[in-house]
């Protein structure tokens, strides 16, 4: 499921000009390369839960959790960061995202932390949780 999950965002990333343009560092699972501009982000599969309704096979929901990291160096990139984050909720919030294997039945923000500037780098936290129904 993760592998599909991260295809799923990775093709929203891919198809969403005004994302795309906003990360113009672009968008990283786990881990940035050294040398990446700014804006960017990296995203974290934190877990999931399993959920059943009814009791039936085609009843059974994946509940996962996505955190999306949102970092800018540049000294007076708060604001920048601010816009890039904004546009991210804007397009990203309510998503349906096309998953192989499986229906997306919902994507909601879950956790917004504040932003801060730590070693010299602008920070934002998004937490999303995403719930998918296999499909058999």
């Amino acid at each position: 499921m993760i592998k599909q999950l991260c295809d799923g965002i990775y093709k929203f990333y891919n198809d969403s000009a005004l994302i795309k343009a906003a990360l113009t560092g672009g968008l990283y699972f786990t881990q940035a390369p050294q040398d990446v501009t700014s804006p960017y982000c990296v995203y974290y599969f934190i877990g999931s839960k399993p959920d059943e309704f009814m009791g039936g096979k085609n009843d059974k929901i994946e509940k996962a959790e996505i955190q999306f990291n949102f970092f800018n160096t540049k000294i007076d990139g708060g604001v920048e960061l601010a816009n890039v984050v904004h546009t991210f909720e804007q397009g990203f919030n309510q998503q349906i995202l096309s998953i192989s294997d499986y229906n997306c039945l919902h994507c909601g923000q879950t956790l917004s932390m504040p932003f801060e500037f730590i070693n010299d780098t602008w920070q934002m936290v998004l937490s999303y949780e995403i719930w998918l129904q296999y499909k058999f």
